[in-house]
């Protein structure tokens, strides 16, 4: 899996009686696929970087190069690279990430590859020949912490049971909302009041229809839930409210909250990466 000019700074990955070196933000994830028994070929952390050099013999290469910019790949025998798309996808839920990795005009959708080569390509005297060789996936590097984790799962045997996938980015419809009438009755009431600017019966009725919202609540529940979030900690309600929204069996907020947005959402978001560091 050694390049012959090496582009990336490389650490070496040894697995057993298995050794390699591997560019250095993806040498965990080798690492964590040979512990797990994929068998792997080629890998790239930045396949833009690494063939930036042919635009000078490749000049019709350009825009492959520029849409390569940020995007790791790692090529798998095919069976291997089969097995390894089933295991991420059973490690983790049916979120962003896996619509990303499943459907092609999923928002960063990866790009996996299955071509056949001609044995003739690697040895002119013989008579051509089409085999399947390699199946590459090509992903965004920010993807890789997220492959890393769901690798870890799936070593420890910790598979997430099906689930209802949110679609919505590809065009599809929604799924079926499970979303109780107490929930709806909470978030009509609109986010919660700031501390200096409630009244007591105000603050009351919100009590009173957050209490009556029992956990576990669905994903789609805490996906209303979320934005019911004001700007403090309103009497302790903010509390009720985020722990509630942690009883969801697979919601979670992967993406960092942008500049401004609320700190109850920051903190939830926290809390989940958090999570995820310790799994």
């Amino acid at each position: 899996m050694t390049e012959a000019i090496q582009v990336h700074p490389v650490r070496e990955v040894r697995v057993g009686d298995r050794s390699a070196h591997i560019d250095e933000m993806l040498a965990p994830v080798v690492e964590a696929l040979w512990r797990n028994g994929f068998e792997t070929l080629t890998s790239c952390q930045d396949a833009g970087e690494s063939n930036a050099d042919w635009l000078d013999v490749l000049p019709h290469m350009a825009t492959y190069v520029e849409a390569r910019k940020g995007w790791a790949f790692v090529g798998f025998p095919i069976e291997d690279g089969v097995r390894f798309l089933d295991a991420v996808a059973r490690s983790g839920p049916r979120d962003a990430f896996y619509v990303r990795m499943t459907h092609w005009a999923a928002p960063g959708a990866w790009d996996v590859n299955v071509k056949p080569m001609d044995v003739a390509m690697f040895d002119e005297t013989r008579e051509s020949r089409f085999q399947f060789r390699l199946l590459q996936v090509c992903f965004p590097a920010s993807d890789l912490p997220e492959i890393l984790r769901r690798l870890g799962r799936f070593e420890a045997g910790e598979l997430v049971a099906p689930a209802p996938t949110d679609w919505t980015t590809v065009g599809r419809p929604r799924p079926s909302s499970t979303v109780r009438a107490e929930v709806r009755a909470f978030v009509d009431l609109g986010p919660l009041p700031a501390e200096d600017a409630a009244g007591q019966e105000e603050l009351d009725e919100y009590e009173r229809r957050l209490h009556r919202v029992t956990g576990p609540v669905s994903d789609d529940e805490a996906r209303l839930l979320v934005d019911c979030f004001g700007v403090d900690n309103c009497y302790g309600l903010a509390w009720t409210l985020l722990h509630l929204v942690e009883t969801a069996p697979t919601f979670r907020i992967d993406v960092e909250p942008p500049a401004g947005a609320n700190d109850w959402v920051v903190l939830l978001w926290r809390r989940h990466r958090n999570a995820d560091r310790h799994a």
